[in-house]
């Protein structure tokens, strides 16, 4: 996660670039950033969501017997299923906040971009407007604007 700063640094970068090379490739990296980032969060969320379950396979036979053991077992056993559970809640909210945190490169990158080199997005947007229109055979209109 270390490498969200650095990269949000790379906004001001892509600011102050001056040729379209230049912005392009910093558009590229901060991507790829993004992508790694979701990627290597996407795999932990899989690995937590494991081992809730492992530990909901394990814990449902107490948790259906829970009367039959002592009151002391019993209280044991259900603070220990609380707070298995608040941390899988706590789990996946971080993960929400750190997704939606670890998109903020691309965005910002593609912002930042579309503003910088206006004409030559507006450019880059009707060239694929016109590209899928012509695929689908479709009067593309909007684009003699």
């Amino acid at each position: 996660m270390l490498a969200l700063p650095i990269s949000l640094a790379g906004l001001v970068v892509l600011e102050k670039t001056t040729s379209r090379f230049e912005g392009f490739i910093l558009v590229l990296g901060l991507a790829a950033v993004s992508v790694v980032l979701l990627a290597i969060l996407h795999n932990q969320m899989l690995q937590t969501e494991r081992l809730l379950h492992s530990f909901n396979v394990i814990f449902d036979d107490f948790k259906d017997k829970i009367k039959t053991y002592p009151p002391k077992l019993q209280g044991l056993l259900r603070i220990t299923i609380d707070q298995v559970d608040k941390q899988g809640l706590t789990l996946t909210r971080t993960f929400r906040l750190l997704k939606g945190l670890s998109l903020l490169p691309i965005v910002g990158a593609l912002l930042l971009a579309a503003i910088k080199y206006r004409d030559d997005f507006l450019w880059l947007l009707k060239a694929i407007l016109a590209m899928v229109f012509s695929v689908l055979n479709v009067a593309p209109n909007i684009l003699s604007l």
